[in-house]
C-alpha cells in the first residue's frame, strides 16, 4: 500500500490562486486517502515529507527554505507558482509587490527547490532559466460538482465572468465587443470577483 504524503502548504494569499492550486487538488488528495494536509502558520516541517510554497518570494520565507536546503532535510521542496511574475504589467496590482529584490529572492528559491510545479508550458520555460529542477505543469481544474449544479433557465443568455484584480487589462480589451453584444442581445453580464470592473463594460 502506498503511504500518503504528508504536505504542509504555504499558500500566498486567500485568492483563486490558493483555491485552484493549493486547496482544491490536496483536499481531493486527502480525501482519497493519498495525502495527509496541513496549512497553518505554526508547524515542524521536519514531519512533512513536502512543503508547498506558492510564489516564495518573501525575506522571511527565503531564509526559512535557503536553510532548509542547507540542512538537506528530507523534507522535498516544492515551489508552485502560476504566474508570470517577471513580466507583470504596471496595471496589475502585483507590480509593486514583485520587486527587483523580491524576484532575487523568488529566483534563489527556484534554484533550491527540489521541484517546481506550474500551470503550462510558456512558464515552465520562463522558470528553467533558474534552476535544473524538474517542473511539472498542473493544468487548472475546476471541482468536480460543479456538474451537479442545475441551472434555472431564464429568457436571455447570461454572459459570466471570474478574475482578480489582476485582470484589468483582459477587461479592457473585451469590454467594447462584449457591450456592444449586450446591448444588441438583451443578454445579461455576471462578473464575479471585482464589481468596480463593471464599469468598463458601461462605455
Amino acid at each position: 500500500m502506498i503511504q500518503p504524503i504528508r504536505a504542509l502548504l504555504a499558500p500566498a494569499d486567500a485568492t483563486g490562486c490558493n483555491y485552484y492550486r493549493l486547496s482544491l487538488p490536496y483536499g481531493a488528495m486527502q480525501r482519497a486517502g493519498a495525502a495527509v494536509v496541513h496549512s497553518g502558520i505554526e508547524a515542524d516541517v521536519r514531519e512533512y515529507s513536502h512543503m508547498v510554497i506558492q510564489r516564495p518570494s518573501g525575506v522571511e520565507i527565503t531564509n526559512q527554505l535557503q536553510q532548509l536546503a542547507r540542512v538537506q532535510c528530507s523534507t522535498a521542496i516544492v515551489v508552485e507558482q502560476d504566474d508570470d511574475l517577471d513580466n507583470l504589467s504596471p496595471s496589475n496590482p502585483a507590480y509593486a509587490v514583485y520587486t527587483p529584490d523580491a524576484l532575487k529572492r523568488l529566483h534563489q528559491n527556484y534554484e533550491v527547490a527540489n521541484l517546481i510545479t506550474t500551470t503550462n508550458e510558456y512558464l515552465a520555460e520562463e522558470i528553467s532559466q533558474w534552476t535544473d529542477a524538474p517542473i511539472a505543469i498542473l493544468p487548472n481544474y475546476v471541482d468536480g460538482m460543479i456538474e451537479t449544479i442545475v441551472h434555472q433557465p431564464t429568457e436571455h443568455w447570461t454572459i459570466g465572468w471570474s478574475g482578480s484584480a489582476s485582470h484589468l487589462e483582459d477587461v479592457q480589451w473585451s469590454s467594447k465587443a462584449i457591450s456592444r453584444y449586450l446591448r444588441q442581445s438583451g443578454s445579461l453580464l455576471h462578473l464575479i470577483g471585482i464589481p468596480e470592473f463593471a464599469k468598463e463594460y458601461a462605455r
